[in-house]
């Protein structure tokens, strides 16, 4: 359901533009800069939720998907998901525009079961604190999260974040550390609404650096569990390759996609497994820059 309301809001946006088209030019500058914005949120929001799977595809419990389908189980000790991430989209739409958009959030997630993605039966601790920020609780999300709403650019890249959890009854005390990656990876082409080929087409991205990233061309509905190299019957395909700034999709991995519109998705990550007292060994501490872009495949 939030994948399906994000993604209208996005079809909306887009449908809005083409009413902006028509209006005065100094009405339309400031009424499309505002629309853009709206969009750009709404698909670096539904990125973040579908790329958890990147995250997880090398976790003991196997691979997972953006709705923890199959993936709730019960945990041996308490499942936590402490979170570094940035998302960054890149804005171009001459004469009005040309930025690149970024925001970052500190999260944390405690439950009972193994829910990689999304909260399933969620566990409070007493507080959460990451380097010189606290994580306020967020029912709406049942998590710890800071700041409460997107926004702002704060994380250092290359910088050592420590996660200090203070212990509840449910959740016991522990600390640990990750560190962010170096280069903040954002797709510069295709750029937001552009039309892509089914004969396959480039991927460009601004910052790279070492490391890999992992490339998703998704549905907003895709339920299907993620391996690399593999289709995911007609919503998608993913991919990992060295982070040198490009990389193509082939006709062969287009070939059982149906026309339309997808997210495409890059995501560029350290993580390391929790391991401490209490804690499910599936457990997991991530440091992640999350981009992503709007396509539509024709």
């Amino acid at each position: 359901m939030a994948k399906r309301l994000i993604w209208e809001i996005s079809d909306y946006t887009l449908n809005a533009m083409s009413v902006v088209d028509r209006l005065g030019e100094k009405v339309r500058f400031m009424m499309f800069t505002k629309v853009l914005f709206l969009l750009a949120m709404s698909v670096l929001v539904l990125a973040l939720a579908l790329g958890c799977s990147d995250d997880n595809n090398d976790s003991p419990a196997g691979p997972s998907n953006g709705d923890n389908n199959g993936d709730t189980l019960t945990a041996d000790g308490v499942f936590a998901v402490l979170t570094v991430c940035r998302g960054a989209l890149r804005l171009y739409q001459p004469p009005y525009l040309d930025t690149t958009m970024m925001f970052d959030v500190l999260s944390a997630r405690f439950d009972s079961s193994v829910a990689p993605c999304t909260p399933y039966t969620p566990l409070q601790a007493t507080g959460v604190n990451c380097n010189q920020y606290d994580l306020p609780w967020v029912a709406s999300y049942s998590q710890y999260q800071y700041p409460q709403s997107a926004g702002t650019e704060f994380v250092q890249e290359g910088g050592t974040y420590v996660f200090t959890v203070t212990g509840s009854s449910a959740v016991p005390s522990m600390v640990d550390t990750i560190v962010f990656p170096d280069h903040s990876p954002c797709i510069t082409s295709p750029l937001l609404g552009a039309v892509v080929s089914l004969s396959g087409f480039e991927v460009l991205w601004a910052d790279s650096g070492s490391g890999e990233v992992y490339l998703s061309l998704i549905s907003p509905d895709d339920s299907t569990d993620l391996t690399p190299g593999d289709t995911l019957g007609v919503n998608g395909v993913f991919d990992v390759t060295a982070n040198d700034g490009s990389y193509s999709f082939s006709s062969s991995q287009l070939t059982s996609l149906a026309s339309g519109e997808y997210l495409l998705i890059l995501n560029h990550f350290n993580k390391e497994f929790i391991s401490r007292p209490g804690y499910d060994s599936r457990s997991f501490i991530v440091g992640k820059v999350t981009s992503a872009s709007l396509v539509s495949l024709q």
